[in-house]
């Protein structure tokens, strides 16, 4: 496949769907467009066999591993909290409070239903198919990060667009590490969890 198809595509799919469906000039709701891209990329990582090095184990990691993660989770949370109580006079953990089942189902579906298609897209699909294009590995993780936090310009919401601007950091750096699908869905379940059940996921569907 040539270059320029190849950069046609990650205009398309990476920043102009996004700005059409912020400005609904899409005549289908977001989620069934979003359904819709998660489809094509999917049959094309499993044509073209992308799934080969990103799926298939899960990586034996260092105690010093988890104890960093451990700490962003922890961070993240405390920021989390602090932001909702502080900076926008709100109380923290109202969806566990008022509708605990629903926290409940968050918690069952959020990883198949968003975590999971999410990194396929951008991290297997994303690493696999256009790593090609760039020079150097360091502009390869600024794209990737910058391409997942410009998604989230369709909540219309500074906040939405800084959390997953640092997420974006820490889910690429662990895929570009340790190539593996399994652990960076795990990381981003854990991450979006944390944002729903502190109260911050109000930003992502707002």
């Amino acid at each position: 496949m040539s270059k320029f198809i190849k950069v046609l595509e990650i205009i398309i799919i990476f920043f102009l769907l996004p700005v059409l469906m912020k400005y609904n000039l899409i005549p289908l709701p977001r989620i069934v467009m979003l359904l819709l891209v998660f489809i094509v990329v999917l049959i094309v990582c499993i044509r073209e066999n992308y799934f080969q090095t990103a799926w298939n184990y899960f990586p034996t990691l260092a105690k010093e591993y988890w104890l960093k993660i451990g700490a962003v989770y922890l961070g993240s949370f405390l920021v989390f909290v602090a932001y909702l109580s502080f900076i926008l006079h709100q109380t923290p953990f109202l969806i566990l409070r008022d509708k605990p089942l629903l926290m409940l189902i968050i918690a069952l579906f959020y990883p198949l239903i968003s975590a999971l298609p999410q990194e396929i897209i951008y991290r297997t699909f994303f690493f696999a198919r256009y790593k090609s294009l760039f020079s150097k590995p360091l502009y390869l993780l600024l794209f990737n990060i910058v391409a997942f936090s410009w998604l989230h310009v369709i909540y219309n919401n500074i906040e939405s667009i800084v959390l997953t601007l640092i997420a974006g950091l820490v889910f690429t750096l662990s895929y570009y590490r340790k190539r593996s699908l399994l652990l960076v869905t795990l990381e981003h379940s854990i991450l979006g969890l944390i944002i729903f059940l502190t109260g911050m996921g109000q930003f992502f569907y707002k």
